[in-house]
């Protein structure tokens, strides 16, 4: 459980101000040796379901689409979001996974991870 504390604090240590409705940060990375064990998985499942019980709507990240649509993440554009480095460009890899039905729903406006 040592390695899903760490994901646990800079995944929850950002909360919601008047300013900035979501802002999230998940770093993730498994050593080679463990690849394909599912370490990825459980980590990210422990954060969102964290993030969840916190209270949170959605969780917005910069990642492979192709790994984290298996995670019910999608391009965060689909929602009228953003990025602030492009924002007349679908970026695909800017994505969102809305943790609250509808919570997204007229929302709209600029991601910046930087």
């Amino acid at each position: 459980m040592d390695h899903f504390k760490s994901v646990y604090r800079i995944l929850m240590y950002l909360k919601k101000s008047e300013q900035q409705l979501y802002h999230s940060s998940l770093s993730l990375s498994v050593l080679p040796d463990y690849f394909r064990q599912g370490i990825a998985r459980e980590m990210i499942e422990f954060a969102l379901s964290r993030a969840a019980d916190a209270g949170w709507d959605a969780v917005f990240l910069q990642g492979d689409p192709q790994f984290y649509v298996r995670f019910g993440f999608v391009p965060a554009y689909r929602f009228g979001i953003l990025h602030a480095s492009d924002p007349a460009s679908k970026l695909e890899h800017c994505m969102v996974k809305v943790l609250t039905q509808g919570a997204l729903d007229g929302i709209t406006g600029m991601t910046d991870y930087d």
